[in-house]
């Protein structure tokens, strides 16, 4: 995943004399051939905590790609957003462009999870997902990278400091046109569990009230390290129907298991 943000943003890794990996680097626009791609990282809980080091590094990656001219979504959308904070009431130029060019959002340091599994499980509560999606912005609109944490110094930002990380958020998020997912496991299915649906289709559902519409929603499976590809979901989802919960053969295997094989079929 952290190799296809660097290529989207037009950046490459850099490697000291012993191959561990030093920094980054941009690529030359003439070597790039097409835009640079504007990208919004929404890292787990638990990824920004074993990986700091690369959250500082994709950090680093979208500061350099927003210094290289040519054609660059990042850094157009990034000054719209500026524009837009401006215009809002905000009067430090500087400070404006930082939080407009972050890129990195999750949950609050210190916190796990955003919770839309557990509002999901409550469907009696609600009628419609806009609830759903309030607890996705308000869980996941915490900044990470230049120079921020998660949780930002008091004083840095007006009173209404939540009210316009989630502004930012959903102006990082706005114009996106395909939200991707990596699976690497072979274990696990992506109806296991909660992963899917609150990472993958939070994000899909949040853009969906960003922009009105949904965007495309892909898999990156690299369950395979020797066949990887990008799928659609449908596709992804489709497969695993058919080769567990619709397969005669893995539904009679799993039986034979008992209690923790009737559990994989529930």
């Amino acid at each position: 995943m952290e190799s296809q943000i660097l290529s989207l943003l037009g950046i490459k890794p850099t490697y000291d004399g012993f191959g561990r990996l030093k920094g980054v680097e941009a690529i030359a626009d003439t070597t790039l051939g097409r835009p640079r791609v504007d990208v919004v990282p929404t890292p787990s809980g638990l990824y920004r905590d074993m990986f700091p080091n690369l959250m500082l590094l994709l950090d680093k990656a979208v500061s350099l790609a927003y210094q290289q001219k040519g054609a660059n979504y990042l850094r157009e959308h990034i000054d719209q957003s500026v524009k837009k904070l401006l215009s809002s009431g905000l009067t430090d130029t500087t400070q404006t462009r930082r939080l407009a060019s972050v890129r990195l959002f999750s949950t609050e340091s210190g916190t796990y999870g955003n919770e839309v599994n557990d509002v999901v499980q409550a469907s009696d509560k609600w009628t419609n997902d806009e609830k759903v999606g309030s607890v996705y912005f308000n869980r996941m609109s915490h900044l990470y990278g230049q120079g921020l944490w998660g949780n930002v110094p008091e004083g840095e930002l007006p009173k209404t400091a939540k009210d316009l990380t989630v502004s930012l958020f959903k102006s990082a998020l706005s114009g996106t046109k395909a939200v991707v997912h990596s699976r690497s496991t072979n274990v696990y299915g992506a109806l296991d569990n909660d992963d899917f649906f609150q990472a993958l289709g939070g994000m899909a559902m949040a853009i969906r009230h960003v922009d009105g519409t949904t965007p495309d929603v892909m898999i990156t499976n690299l369950s395979d390290p020797g066949n990887t590809r990008q799928e659609s979901l449908d596709k992804f989802i489709g497969r695993e129907m058919n080769t567990r919960y619709l397969n005669p053969k893995w539904i009679e295997k799993m039986l034979d298991e008992g209690y923790a094989g009737a559990r994989m079929i529930g």
